[in-house]
Order: structure tokens, then C-alpha cells, then sequence
């Protein structure tokens, strides 16, 4: 809040994606801070102050794609069997995955890799060889082969964030990749200040415990949830049972944390916002019906910000010769 004037709720929002999700997408307007807002997030978590005397190292990576990518060697790089060396396309990234791969389990700080204006080039095949990993969140062993003669392992700490652009001049996001993601779109805010210098290293084994743990209990709003999932899919948006397991576990955490006179609700109404909401891609004359159901649902439910989302999304369609 020092740096941007976000509610409490939008904040724990970014705490809880970036925790429980693999991978966490920033959206939002040219200029609208998501870059920065990323480096605000890395920098509340210590991950720029590492090293010592000899060496300086930071573990918040941010990293610049670029047009034209296709796979992993544009990513991270490849072995060379002429010179018999790897060939890094990026440094930071490579000697990233090398010092997680020697931690292991035993890695007791968060890693953030920002894919800056990730979506320059189609994030599937950049990006393909982390999708799986995308699936792991619970501690279970994950390896990556970057063309080196073993695998690299990839402990629970390691996480990515990245930023897009909705424009002409970017790719679309795969149903794969939307389907194991966090789509956040900022709100507007004014910069109060720059961005801060770290002031403690948080451990990831306390980032898990307040932001990834999932409560006992159940869902208060189950039959709300089963409405809108039937809603979506009987307009042709598949809910895959990955999806829901995700909300689920994101509605009980956040129903702990959030502030609000109905904290469930609200927690719903972020998750309906972030992992269903970016499934509308088409011609509004297809969407019509739905936009009508699902907003008296939105309005009987009190779901405030998919409510005004789905508003926006119809009056945004006129403006895109009826897309949305």
C-alpha cells in the first residue's frame, strides 16, 4: 500500500496466485504498472538482497521476451556439441535453474521469474517445457530438461509471474495455458512511490503457510459455484477439474484472510474473475445469452467485480467490431 494504493483484498489476491498457482499472469492497460508492480512483489519478499561479499545475486529474475520465440532454447539456451559448452540465451535464468537444482529440498527461499510482455510470442512453446510443472504445486518432485545430459530439479519454491499486453501486436493465450494459470487484471492506481528497497527475507516455508495452506472445512457457496460452472460449460467453456480444484483451494485460503462482511463471497468472486472470465473469447452475438444469465447471477450473489467485469467486456465488445 506504501507503493500503490491497492485495497488489503487486491493484494493478498496477488500473495495467494503467486503461491498456490505456478505460474501468475499480470493484465492490464499499457502503463498501468504491471511490470513495476512485480518488482514490488519481489522486492516485499527480500528476493533482491542475496549474496555475499564475492558474490551478489538476486532471486527475483526478470527476464524480456521477445518476438520471434519458439522453444526453450530462446528461453534458457542449448548445448553446443561443437564447442561442447551450453550457449545461454539467458544467464540470470540458466544460473537460476542451476542453483535450485542444488538446493533441492532443501531450498528455503521463494525464486520469482518474471516473463516481462510474456505474450510477444506464444507462451506454449517458449514456455513449453515448465507447462507440466504447472500441475506440481504440492511439493512433489518436478525436473526440467534443458538439454544438458541430466534433468534440472525443480524445487516448490521456484514460481513464475508474467505481464501482457491485449493488442495486435500479441498472441493470445492458449486454452492449455489458461487453464493452469492466474489472469490478474490490475485496477487503476496511482504511483505514490518508487519502488522499495527489501527490508526482510521471507522464508518460503512462511509465504506457504499464510498464503498456500489450504484450511479444513467446506465451501459455504458450493450450489453458487456448480451454477456457474454449468453456465460456462453449456455455452461450449470447458471447467476441467484442475480449474476447479484450483478455486476451490484459493476460496479457502482467502476466506480466511479477505476483509469483508462475507469473506467467501468475495474470495468467489476474485476466482470467477481470474480463472473463468479469461475463457470469453469470441463474437458477442455468441455471448449474449450468457452475459444476461450470468450477470443476474452476479447480481443475486453479490458478485460485485465480475458483475462490472462482464459489463465492461460487453460495452469494450462494440469497439472491437463485436468481439469480446
Amino acid at each position: 500500500k506504501q507503493y500503490r494504493n491497492y485495497n488489503t483484498n487486491d493484494i493478498i489476491n496477488m500473495y495467494i496466485c503467486i503461491t498456490q498457482g505456478f505460474l501468475t499472469v499480470f493484465s492490464g492497460l499499457p502503463g498501468i504498472g504491471k511490470t513495476s508492480v512485480c518488482n514490488i512483489i519481489g522486492n516485499s519478499l527480500g528476493l533482491t538482497d542475496f549474496g555475499n561479499d564475492e558474490i551478489n545475486y538476486n532471486r527475483f529474475v526478470p527476464v524480456s521476451v521477445e518476438k520471434g520465440w519458439s522453444s526453450k532454447k530462446d528461453l534458457i539456451g542449448y548445448y553446443n556439441p561443437l564447442t561442447q559448452k551450453y550457449d545461454k540465451s539467458n544467464r540470470r535464468l540458466y544460473d537460476s535453474l542451476m542453483i535450485l537444482n542444488e538446493e533441492k529440498d532443501n531450498s528455503p527461499f521463494p525464486y520469482l521469474v518474471l516473463l516481462d510482455e510474456a505474450n510477444l510470442s506464444p507462451m506454449e512453446y517458449y514456455w513449453a517445457d515448465f507447462m507440466q510443472i504447472a500441475d506440481k504445486c504440492d511439493n512433489s518432485e518436478a525436473y526440467i530438461n534443458i538439454g544438458l545430459e541430466n534433468d534440472i530439479y525443480i524445487p516448490d519454491t521456484l514460481r513464475f509471474v508474467a505481464t501482457i499486453n491485449n493488442d495486435q501486436t500479441t498472441e493470445t493465450l492458449s486454452p492449455r495455458l489458461l487453464d493452469r494459470a492466474w489472469i490478474i487484471k490490475l485496477p487503476d492506481s496511482d504511483i505514490k512511490e518508487d519502488i522499495p528497497r527489501p527490508v526482510e527475507k521471507i522464508l518460503w516455508e512462511d509465504l506457504y503457510n499464510t498464503f498456500g495452506k489450504v484450511p479444513e472445512g467446506k465451501i459455504r457457496n458450493q450450489s453458487l459455484l456448480e451454477q456457474i460452472f454449468k453456465i460456462f460449460q453449456n455455452f461450449g467453456m470447458a471447467v476441467s477439474p484442475r480449474i476447479k480444484i484450483n478455486m476451490y483451494h484459493y476460496i479457502a485460503t482467502a476466506r480466511e484472510l479477505m476483509e469483508g462482511n462475507d469473506s467467501e463471497i468475495i474470495a468467489i468472486d476474485y476466482t470467477v474473475m481470474q480463472k473463468l472470465l479469461p475463457k470469453i473469447n469470441g463474437h458477442m452475438k455468441l455471448y449474449k445469452e450468457f452475459f444476461d444469465s450470468f450477470i443476474n447471477i452476479c447480481i443475486s450473489s453479490h458478485l460485485d467485480m465480475t458483475k462490472k467485469a462482464l459489463e465492461e467486456m460487453k460495452n469494450n465488445s462494440s469497439r472491437n467490431m463485436g468481439y469480446c
